[in-house]
């Protein structure tokens, strides 16, 4: 087995190109992402650094990197920034898998965004691990346009909870709650747009990831 160093703190997250090429790293620590090569197989070819802050100086003080995805039937991989309250995009040259800035998307102020997942075509979902919520994106070409964002958690409930996991499976979105310990379920209607059906207890502590079967 290989091994290579992200030359970055805290990897967390990774993905691979369409052509399975090369190979992508959400560094939350660091706020950065690494670029590796799979044929053959190498260090490190790129290390992006973001810069930056937000409103929270405990958790937003800098750049934390914690998510990276291509958007569906694109070369534009979208990495996910809790720091900056950002989902930046980047152009991938197929030939040499190297990145190059092509925009951002704001999320709102503090909320935190972690991860995406994608829906119907046009449509994807990102749950914002400090504002415990799910916005619906919509992605048009090079871009996405963050349209509406529903709260995970239960009217009235105002406990101490961090959103994590999140996953569209069928006609549903999935989002962990940790903290109030349990999985949001929103059915999509029109226009991929969201509706609370129901919140449920996962039976353990602070649930950080999940599969639908």
């Amino acid at each position: 087995t290989d091994r290579y160093n992200t030359a970055a703190a805290g990897p967390c997250h990774l993905c691979l190109s369409a052509d399975e090429r090369f190979l992508y790293t959400a560094n939350y620590q660091s706020g950065t992402v690494s670029v590796f090569p799979l044929e053959p197989r190498g260090a490190c070819i790129q290390l992006i650094e973001h810069t930056g802050s937000s409103i929270n100086p405990d958790r937003q003080e800098g750049p934390h990197v914690h998510h990276v995805s291509f958007i569906p039937g694109s070369h534009i991989l979208a990495v996910v920034d809790l720091g900056l309250d950002q989902v930046v995009l980047y152009d991938q040259n197929t030939e040499t898998g190297l990145l190059k800035r092509i925009g951002h998307m704001d999320c709102p102020a503090g909320y935190g965004p972690r991860h995406i997942a994608y829906g119907q075509a046009g449509c994807a979902y990102l749950i914002h691990e400090m504002g415990n919520a799910v916005s619906l994106l919509h992605i048009d070409g090079d871009r996405m346009i963050l349209q509406k964002t529903w709260s995970t958690l239960p009217e009235g409930w105002h406990g101490d909870n961090t959103g994590a996991a999140i996953r569209v499976a069928g006609r549903f979105v999935f989002a962990s709650n940790r903290g109030h310990d349990s999985l949001a379920v929103f059915a999509i209607g029109q226009d991929g747009r969201l509706e609370l059906a129901g919140v449920y207890p996962t039976g353990g502590q602070l649930p950080r990831d999940f599969y639908v079967l």
